[in-house]
């Protein structure tokens, strides 16, 4: 198979959506992106799908935009992206990573919902990126909450957690449906995330 047959590799359609190859994969086991596996189990995804997840992304990144305006929010983002944990010094760590990017950002960082809750009310960032290990049941109702606030404001929710938890967190936020990044030393899948939401200013 080739690009001729509408198919393109793991890396193509990474570097099209703006995000690491690990997400493409996820995306296609989640059934958001549609693939064909070779005999010698490569996954070519059709260049098609590709496409219309972009074409979602787009429009929502418009529809965010019209909340934004309705929401009293004009202009461009005071902030790039918020790095959220439950205590200082890992949300402080999370920031040093993305700081090593290399990529011109503003960032702050928040260890509670207040915090969280009042840099998004009176900077309104693009991307808030929010660590959770197992959340509680009790959490995700905060959770709903936080999210549709974000929403309506056009501000873009990522999850960070670790690779044991990512199928818990998966599974317990799946009705708010946000983008899930397995946290690695140097964050390789919301760089490569906000390279992205850059690249669409």
């Amino acid at each position: 198979m080739t690009k001729k047959d509408g198919l393109i590799s793991s890396i193509e359609a990474a570097k099209l959506l703006g995000v690491s190859t690990g997400t493409v994969q996820r995306m296609v086991d989640k059934g958001e992106l549609a693939a064909w596996t070779t005999q010698g189990g490569h996954r070519r995804i059709y260049k098609e799908s590709v496409e219309k997840e972009l074409a979602l992304r787009k429009g929502s990144k418009s529809t965010a935009q019209g909340q934004r305006a309705s929401n009293g929010v004009v202009g461009e983002s005071e902030l790039d992206l918020v790095l959220a944990h439950s205590t200082m010094a890992e949300a402080q760590k999370l920031e040093t990573t993305v700081q090593k990017w290399g990529i011109p950002l503003t960032t702050e960082v928040a260890d509670d919902p207040m915090a969280l809750a009042f840099l998004c009310a009176s900077k309104h960032p693009r991307i808030v990126a929010m660590h959770v290990d197992e959340p509680k049941d009790a959490d995700l109702t905060a959770f709903g909450k936080l999210n549709e606030f974000l929403q309506a404001q056009g501000t873009e929710l990522v999850i960070l957690t670790s690779k044991a938890s990512l199928e818990a967190v998966t599974e317990a936020l799946a009705p708010w449906n946000p983008l899930v990044f397995v946290r690695t030393p140097g964050l390789e899948e919301l760089r490569g995330f906000v390279r992205g939401n850059l690249r669409r200013r």
